[in-house]
């Protein structure tokens, strides 16, 4: 900085002092614009009107920022720069930033910054750069002066990083159900890629085993096996993990061969078999591991299901051991092995089991099997009480029934012993249904009711009350005598074909209608009188005396019954009065005159 300081005098200087004055000025302007490096020059006056005096100035250097550093992360778009401030001369007022392109030489302001509006820090972020290659330089900036920095390292921005994925195999050709291993390679320009890698057979996802299909540092591998012989198409899929790209291996293509495979019986032959007699289980194993198969080569002596062996006929026996193959081994040679079989007893089993509840007129089908295999012949011993028709059982009687079971035998097998199944069979049972509907506004007195009743067997019902104080049957019709519930019982008591049958009920409500007592008689006693009537059923009874023929009074009833006796009476003529009610409905009052003695 130049500082320039004029003392003035008060005095006044003439004009050519004055013409001096400006000559030193103007030689102290031309010596500032003659220094090399860019400097900042000030110059300050204390008075204007002085026409005189003496100054002095000085000069200072505007230095470039140094050290300038540019660094992006892989696949970023935003670079980071970082420079260090002048250490000499004056402190700059800003600093503006210029991204060049090392490609074309294209200069652009970097950061936002321009010479009007400046960072004034010694870092900035360039963001939203495009891919390409570039150097950053940092002008300083004060007051129109400006010292530019060296440039920056190179920096690359590279939003994705391209890769190669290159695929290997631990065997081809390799055999079906060997384990092979799949190694996948992938690799970039820089930087060490991460992620997955899908291992894919013709296209087809590939299930692995083993291995890790999580790249590390840059490697994936697969373990699988095939289970069928071919050649496949193998490919390794890098799915790319930013900023790296995804990649596909070339094809490799994977013969797997198919294996052979041999037959061994590791059951041993039996020595001791007879025809019907305990079958054998046979066991063969192949060297694929796959699984045997057995049958008969002689089917008129034995036959085979699964594996086991049954024996038919005497003779020699022949199991043939076969193992069909698959797309991973070839057929196997067919094995075999023999043993005799001799002529043998049987036996029978009766399969079906006897019946626990037969009954008369009932049928039940009989099942039996020999161990021969051949047909077994049914009869009855007992046919008072069963008969037998082929299978089939038909119950006539009570008792036991006794089956009998038989096989004749053949030119293999001799006659079975027989067999015997015996039960008993009892009367039928059978049950009661009452058809008609109850009544649902029977009235003591009213409508008589005909019941309807039938049961199983056919045979005829017969109806009784079981509340004869409510309700009398005769043959079908009941008559309704007084209220109360009414029971309808309903009876079939068998024959020699059915047992009887469970009785049934039927019960409705029957109401009664209050009506005047009937057939009332008064006894006068001493101070009083006794009175009776015919009760009805479901009706209650309510009683007074008056003097004379005087009428009742309307709150002098009082609860009463047949029978009943009445004091305090009064000598001279009283008249006793009785009504019957239900459900606070009263009857027309029956009376009666007496004397009181």
């Amino acid at each position: 900085m130049l500082r320039a300081t004029l003392r003035h005098r008060r005095e006044r200087r003439a004009a050519p002092s004055r013409g001096v004055r400006a000559l030193r000025v103007g030689v102290l302007f031309l010596a500032l614009m003659t220094i090399s490096a860019p400097s900042y020059a000030f110059w300050t006056q204390a008075a204007v009107a002085a026409a005189s005096g003496t100054g002095s100035g000085s000069t200072s250097t505007l230095s470039a920022p140094t050290a300038v550093n540019a660094s992006v992360p892989n696949g970023g778009t935003s670079v980071s720069l970082t420079w260090s401030a002048p250490t000499t001369g004056v402190s700059p007022g800003g600093y503006r930033v210029i991204r060049t392109d090392t490609a074309t030489s294209s200069a652009v302001a970097a950061c936002g910054t321009s010479a009007t509006s400046p960072v004034t820090t010694t870092s900035c972020v360039d963001g939203a750069v495009p891919d390409g290659t570039y150097r950053y330089t940092v002008v300083a900036l004060r007051s129109g002066w400006t010292a530019t920095s060296a440039d920056s390292n190179s920096v690359t921005v590279l939003q994705i990083i391209a890769t190669t994925t290159a695929l290997t195999t631990s065997a081809s050709p390799s055999l079906v159900g060997q384990p092979v291993t799949f190694t996948a390679t992938v690799a970039a320009a820089s930087g060490a890629p991460s992620g997955l890698v899908a291992f894919r057979s013709g296209g087809s996802a590939i299930s692995c085993s083993g291995g890790s299909q999580t790249l590390s540092s840059g490697v994936a591998t697969c373990v699988t096996t095939f289970g069928s012989t071919g050649t496949r198409s193998i490919t390794a899929v890098y799915a790319g993990s930013a900023p790296f790209a995804a990649s596909t291996s070339s094809a490799l293509s994977q013969v797997v061969n198919q294996q052979t495979q041999t037959i061994t019986f590791t059951s041993s032959a039996p020595t001791s078999e007879t025809v019907g007699g305990p079958t054998y289980a046979v066991a063969a194993s192949a060297t694929s591991s796959l699984p045997v198969t057995f049958t008969s080569g002689t089917s008129a002596v034995c036959s085979v299901n699964g594996s086991t062996v049954t024996f038919v006929g005497s003779g020699t026996c022949t199991v043939l051991a076969d193992q069909a193959g698959n797309a991973a081994y070839a057929p196997a040679t067919q094995a075999t092995q023999s043993f005799t079989v001799a002529k043998a007893s049987q036996a029978i089993t009766i399969t079906s089991a006897a019946p626990t509840n037969a009954t008369r007129g009932g049928t039940y089908t009989v099942a039996a099997t020999a161990t021969s295999g051949l047909a077994v012949t049914f009869s009855s011993a007992t046919s008072s009480v069963c008969t037998v028709s082929g299978s089939t059982v038909t119950f006539v009687g009570a008792g036991t029934c006794t089956i009998q079971a038989d096989q004749p035998g053949n030119g293999t097998y001799a006659a079975a012993a027989q067999k015997l199944q015996s039960f008993q069979v009892v009367k039928a049972a059978q049950s009661i249904t009452i058809t008609s509907t109850a009544p649902t506004s029977a009235a003591a007195g009213g409508a008589i009711y005909t019941v309807t009743a039938s049961s199983t067997s056919g045979l005829p019902v017969s109806i009784s009350s079981g509340t004869t104080s409510v309700c009398t049957v005769s043959g079908s019709t009941v008559t309704f005598v007084g209220g109360g519930t009414c029971v309808v019982l309903a009876d079939q008591p068998g024959d020699a074909a059915y047992a009887p049958a469970a009785q049934k009920s039927q019960s409705f409500a029957v109401t009664v209608t209050p009506t005047t007592p009937t057939m009332l008689v008064v006894v006068p006693i001493p101070g009083g009188v006794t009175a009776t009537w015919v009760p009805v059923a479901g009706l209650t009874y309510e009683c007074q005396v008056t003097n004379g023929a005087s009428p009742p009074g309307a709150t002098s009833w009082t609860a009463c019954s047949s029978g009943v006796t009445v004091t305090g009476t009064k000598n001279g003529t009283s008249t006793f009065y009785v009504r019957s009610v239900r459900g606070g409905v009263a009857s027309t009052p029956a009376s009666a005159s007496f004397s009181g003695i």
